[in-house]
């Protein structure tokens, strides 16, 4: 799947060489690089249970979004577009703890 991010910032700190290092620490900065390899790798949503990262879809006032754990207790939060595109809209706690 093609992968567009939401936030130009967070684009940039992706394709920066240390950006998502520098911002999310080593460990996290790993673990969103490889979650985002899973999205392009993939054909479909559906075939993203194979998967390390516990992909699922989001309800209440997320619905229509889709989530993957890194380490806890933060989110990479995604949604699919049609033509197989993928938005990435942000690394977040949303269980505020």
């Amino acid at each position: 799947m093609e992968v567009l991010f939401k936030d130009a910032g967070f684009e940039k700190l992706f394709l920066e060489v240390g950006g998502l290092e520098r911002v999310y620490g080593p460990i996290r900065a790993k673990l969103i690089r490889t979650r985002i390899k899973i999205l392009k790798s993939v054909d479909g949503l559906e075939k993203l249970w194979r998967y390390p990262g516990h992909f699922h879809s989001l309800k209440g006032d997320r619905a229509g979004e889709w989530a993957c754990s890194l380490d806890q207790p933060y989110r990479l939060i995604f949604k699919y577009e049609p033509e197989s595109k993928v938005v990435i809209i942000e690394i977040v706690n949303y269980h505020g703890k």
